[in-house]
């Protein structure tokens, strides 16, 4: 079921792939405002445990998978994009924990950049609207681009990549993660080879994921529980891949896959 589900979303015309994830990520910023929920991600567990302060311990699946992306290259004393930034948990882990001289976070949902807007104070943290397949920013600007998570929305992952090598510096570094049907893979090496770009490394880390959502499964769905409209309570435990779930249910039997990739600007 999950399978023909994530095919349908990808099967969609652009313009009503996009409007769709757009509305829907509207409905999750408008319905909770709490500055606790912070991260829509997914999990990450393996033996390297981070060092977090106590405000962070709730979040710390999530964050290390944030940790996990951001970490495959250097990221100190560099200026960093995040596309996708959703409710700015991850930029903010970035910003306070891996000492960037900037971050900024673009997100296509208005709702979600000005909750991260209400929810961050940091000097080095900023966060706009923006689309990834028309990034408002300059030539050769950022070090790293980061995106976790979130180009599975995307009307054209084409023109996104072009967006990415447009507006890293030469030698900049793109590091990325996603889902994907194990069975109709669409993010294949072959998606990612663009002129100008080339992969340094691939991974799968779909266990990985699959722990990191059993660790944090029922916190989420109590939370879900708690703030969900009742007509939304169901797809919103889909998509946080809660146990018992499809989205859990693929990662489990091997339907949904997990994959990282880094490539670096030529």
């Amino acid at each position: 079921m999950i399978a023909r589900i994530f095919a349908f979303l990808i099967s969609l015309s652009p313009k009503i792939k996009k409007y769709l994830w757009k509305t829907w990520y509207q409905i999750l910023a408008r319905s909770k405002k709490d500055s606790n929920w912070k991260f829509m991600n997914y999990g990450f567990v393996d033996s390297n445990e981070l060092k977090l302060e106590k405000e962070d311990e709730p979040d710390r699946e999530s964050i290390q998978l944030y940790n996990y992306v951001a970490t495959r290259v250097d990221v100190k004393n560099k200026i960093i994009l995040e596309v996708g930034s959703g409710r700015g948990g991850g930029a903010n882990y970035v910003a306070r924990y891996l000492q960037p001289i900037e971050i900024v976070g673009i997100d296509l949902s208005p709702n979600a950049v000005e909750l991260s807007q209400k929810f961050y104070n940091l000097k080095n943290l900023n966060f706009a609207v923006g689309d990834s397949e028309n990034i408002p920013f300059s030539d050769n600007y950022f070090d790293v681009v980061l995106n976790v998570e979130s180009s599975h929305c995307y009307a054209s992952m084409e023109k996104f990549l072009k967006e990415v090598k447009r507006v890293l510096k030469p030698s900049g570094f793109f590091t990325w993660a996603d889902l994907d049907d194990a069975k109709n893979i669409r993010f294949d090496s072959a998606v990612f080879k663009i002129e100008g770009m080339k992969i340094i490394e691939e991974k799968n880390i779909t266990q990985n994921v699959l722990a990191g959502l059993d660790a944090m499964s029922s916190t989420r769905e109590n939370a879900i529980e708690n703030f969900a409209p009742n007509f939304i309570k169901k797809a919103i435990k889909t998509f946080a891949g809660v146990k018992g779930t499809e989205i859990y249910n693929g990662f489990k039997n091997g339907n949904l896959i997990y994959l990282s990739k880094v490539l670096q600007k030529i």
